[in-house]
Formats: structure tokens, C-alpha cells, sequence
């Protein structure tokens, strides 16, 4: 569940620097788009969370979150909105195939369905942007 928070952590924080550089006619809506992503994730980083307390064991210290999720993170090109969003579009891509590839306990299910589904909904918008 850590290795997942830290892939959260390292999409939203793609997703609001893809949004603080968005350029053109379609920049506005590309804005929003990356906005609405990095939203959702906050949530979903706090429910992780949430479930390893209730493994009766401890999340990781922020800073070791963020430690980890900064190696994660691709350098920005500000004015270049499909290199951009192309770099957003492969962490999540990464994210679900680690999602794919996790076994999780039956209480999590619905989580990391929820995440997934979430995380697939935004590659599908992303991809629209970068076709």
C-alpha cells in the first residue's frame, strides 16, 4: 500500500505542475483537466492511509513519502501541453500496472477498484489531449 500512496503522491504532483503550464487555445480545459486529477487523488492518498492504520500497522512519514515520490516525478516543460500530458499519462499508466499486480486483502478491494477506475477515467481524457 506505501509503494501505491507514493505513485498517488507522484501523480498529483505531475498533474498540478501539467496544470500551472498549460498554453494555447485549449489551455483552459487542459488547465482543468490536470486540476481535476490532482484533486481526486488527495482522497484516495488519505483512505490508503487510513486502511494500513487498520492493518494495525503505521503509514510511513510524510517526508519518506515524499522522498520516495520525487524520484517519480518528471521535469515539466512549461508551454509544452502534450509532452506534459504524455508524462502524466505514463505514471498512471505505471500506477495501474502496479495496481494490476498487488494482492490486497478483501476489506481493500473496493478501494483500489475505486482508485483504478478513478486513475483509468483520467488516462482515457489524457489520451484524448495527446492523440
Amino acid at each position: 500500500m506505501n509503494n501505491l500512496i507514493i505513485k498517488l503522491i507522484a501523480i498529483k504532483e505531475t498533474a498540478k505542475g501539467v496544470h500551472y503550464t498549460c498554453t494555447g487555445d485549449e489551455a483552459y480545459s487542459m488547465h482543468l483537466l490536470a486540476d481535476r486529477i490532482a484533486k481526486n487523488i488527495d482522497n484516495y492518498i488519505d483512505s490508503c492511509k487510513e486502511s494500513i492504520l487498520g492493518s494495525d500497522e503505521y503509514p510511513l512519514q510524510g517526508t519518506k513519502y515524499l522522498f520516495e515520490a520525487i524520484k517519480l516525478i518528471p521535469v515539466i516543460n512549461p508551454g509544452n501541453n502534450k509532452e506534459n500530458f504524455t508524462l502524466l499519462y505514463h505514471i498512471i499508466e505505471d500506477t495501474l500496472k502496479h495496481i494490476d499486480s498487488m494482492q490486497v486483502d478483501k476489506a481493500d478491494e473496493n478501494l483500489i477498484g475505486n482508485i483504478a477506475e478513478n486513475l483509468k477515467n483520467s488516462k482515457g481524457l489524457i489520451n484524448l489531449q495527446i492523440s
